[in-house]
């Protein structure tokens, strides 16, 4: 005796992983106009993606925006927005390049980056503020949204009665008066540098 029955076959969706190419920007850079994939196991998808909103830093989800039926599909990883280097980021500047004066000096004139970023928000200053002669490095440093660092350099120079003094236009013999504050003042600028560098015609004046 042979009987029949019916059977049912379900067929489920495949399992496939979907691993985005480009998973990650700086903040403020657009994203990518499309995103490009990679299927795994292998099938020769359309598929559109996008991501959840925002554009604070932070990790958002990919959403797969084509309708599967025969698929089951998840996403291998993530969109990242990273902090941005703030060495990558133009800006404008007008650094101090003059004499000692015996005073502090802000080395730091004027300083504008591209895209309006703020001063305490979105970077710290340091190293500007100088009083001895030389070559001193003032550093950007990203906080919030920035990261890392951006180094320039300013200049105090020496008075400029120094020259007088070492073309012997200027000599411990032949000095006036009017002249002696612009030497205790070039010997107080050298001695910032190194005590043993101030010129032999000002040792006199000590």
């Amino acid at each position: 005796y042979i009987s029949e029955a019916p059977i049912t076959v379900t067929i489920a969706p495949l399992p496939i992983e979907i691993t985005v190419d480009q998973s990650s920007k700086y903040y403020t850079d657009a994203d990518p106009e499309d995103f490009s994939f990679t299927v795994e196991p292998f099938v020769s998808l359309a598929l559109e993606i996008s991501r959840e909103a925002g554009e604070n830093i932070g990790e958002y989800d990919f959403i797969l925006e084509t309708e599967l039926t025969n698929y089951e599909a998840s996403f291998t990883n993530s969109f990242v927005i990273e902090r941005k280097p703030i060495y990558s980021i133009v800006y404008s500047i007008v650094l101090y390049n003059g004499e000692y004066t015996g005073e502090e000096i802000d080395g730091l004139e004027f300083l504008e980056f591209e895209g309006g970023l703020v001063e305490g928000t979105d970077y710290t200053v340091s190293g500007n503020i100088r009083t001895a002669v030389g070559t001193h490095t003032v550093t950007f440093t990203g906080i919030g949204n920035y990261c890392d660092e951006q180094t320039v350099s300013f200049e105090i120079l020496p008075p400029s009665v120094i020259r007088d003094v070492l073309d012997d236009t200027i000599t411990a013999a032949n000095v006036t008066l009017d002249r002696l504050d612009e030497l205790k003042l070039l010997e107080e600028a050298l001695s910032t540098i190194n005590e043993d560098t101030v010129h032999d015609d000002l040792e006199e004046w000590k």
